[in-house]
This record gives C-alpha cells, sequence and structure tokens, in this order.
C-alpha cells in the first residue's frame, strides 16, 4: 500500500528527499519548480510516510497528505469564452491542484446557448482520457438540467457543478452534483465560495476512492505508479 503526499519546500538540499523517496521504494509522481520552490507530488510506502515527515522538517519543508495524487482530472466549461470560462472554473482547477490532482480544462466547440449547445465524439473521447471528469455549468437551473446531454453518456465519473440545488436524479449521467459554483464574476474566496470548494473536493476523492476499490478486485500485479515510472525510465 502507498501513501501519496506533497511536499513543498526550497530546492536548496532537495535531492536528499528524492533520494529518500527512491531508498524508501517510492516514487516521484510529478515535480514542479517554480524559481526557488519546489512541489513534490509522491507516492510512498504506508509505513515509511514518518520518515518523509521527519526529512520533510529536518528540510524546513511543508508535507500534506494528496489523496488524488496520480489522478487526472477533467474540467469542462461550455464554451473557452469569457461568457461560460467565469473564475469559478479556473479556480476549481486551482483547487484541486492543492490535493494532488493532475488536471486540464477543455472547453466544448458549440457549448455556447442553451438550444444550440452540443458536444463532439471526438471531445467525448479526449475527456475519457481522464479519470473523471468535472462539467462546470451555469446559474440556472433549467439550462443545467437540458444540457445533461453533454455528459449522459461519458464513460467516466461525471461531476456537476452550478449555482442553485439541483436533486442527482435530474440529471441522468452525473455520479455527482455540487451546488454554490456557478458563473461567478470573481476569484472564488468568500467564504460560502470556499465551502463549496471543500465539498467539491471531498465529492472528488469519494468517487476516486470507489473507483479505486472497485478497480482493486482486477488489480494489476505492479501499481500505476510503478508502472509510469519503469516506462519513463526505459523511454527517451
Amino acid at each position: 500500500m502507498y501513501e501519496t503526499l506533497t511536499y513543498s519546500g526550497g530546492i536548496h538540499k532537495s535531492n536528499e528527499m528524492r533520494e529518500l523517496i527512491e531508498d524508501l521504494g517510492g516514487f516521484i509522481i510529478q515535480e514542479n519548480v517554480i524559481q526557488m520552490d519546489l512541489v513534490l507530488n509522491m507516492a510512498v510506502p504506508v509505513d515509511d510516510v514518518d520518515k518523509i515527515k521527519e526529512k520533510s522538517k529536518e528540510l524546513l519543508g511543508k508535507l500534506t497528505f494528496a489523496p488524488m495524487a496520480g489522478s487526472e482530472i477533467a474540467i469542462v466549461s461550455p464554451t473557452l469564452a469569457r461568457h461560460h470560462l467565469p473564475h469559478a472554473a479556473c479556480d476549481i482547477s486551482e483547487y484541486l491542484r492543492r490535493f494532488g490532482a493532475k488536471d486540464n480544462m477543455i472547453g466544448l466547440a458549440r457549448g455556447h446557448g442553451k438550444g444550440t449547445s452540443g458536444i463532439s465524439q471526438e471531445e467525448k473521447y479526449l475527456i475519457e482520457e481522464h479519470d473523471l471528469a468535472i462539467f462546470a455549468l451555469g446559474s440556472f437551473k433549467d439550462c443545467i438540467i437540458e444540457k445533461s446531454f453533454l455528459f449522459d453518456d461519458i464513460d467516466i465519473p461525471v461531476i456537476v457543478t452550478g449555482a442553485p440545488d439541483i436533486d442527482i436524479e435530474e440529471l441522468p449521467g452525473a455520479d455527482a452534483y455540487v451546488g454554490g459554483l456557478g458563473r461567478i464574476p470573481r476569484r472564488l474566496k468568500r467564504g460560502e465560495n470556499i465551502r463549496a470548494l471543500r465539498r467539491l473536493v471531498q465529492t472528488t476523492e469519494d468517487i476516486l476512492n470507489r473507483k479505486k476499490k472497485y478497480m482493486a478486485e482486477d488489480a494489476p500485479l505492479a501499481p500505476p505508479v510503478m508502472v509510469k515510472n519503469a516506462i519513463e525510465r526505459q523511454l527517451p
């Protein structure tokens, strides 16, 4: 069993953290360097988490649990135009990254208008390359319900976000709905917005955990992070 963690700290002596992860039989899932700051998403054996905590404290870094590390999430907006791509979709993307997720923004080519919106088969294929899709929709209940055809036959778990409260049974094809996140023309910094983002994170984690538990019955001989690591080492 592996635990996914995120280490944030300086570049100085960061090789010590990398070497420790490798010595413990762990893997670096993703590495980002921003000027003099380093962010490492890693998977380490559960029994060795305390050793990583000690090294993080020694290097004056910050260690947090990243339950979504190794997961790719599609954040789908009806269009990339400002009418349908408010700060909410961008803030959702940024917030999920704090929990280790790798997310991609996708704007549909014909998403504008309640009566003219659409999704192509190529767009569905692109969305289904991810582990989970979040459809960031708007502020009107009738519009959100009428647009349920956008995701009713997507083969991966789907979470829908919007402003009003909607019963999940009214959204065929969706696995969950999170309200309080509609078209908001500002950053999501207020209390009610942060609470909505936290609900979205919890919902996402629950669905991903159920998916992992379901797949565990036919689990591969090696963890996915191990396969990923081996491929990257062998291929240029």
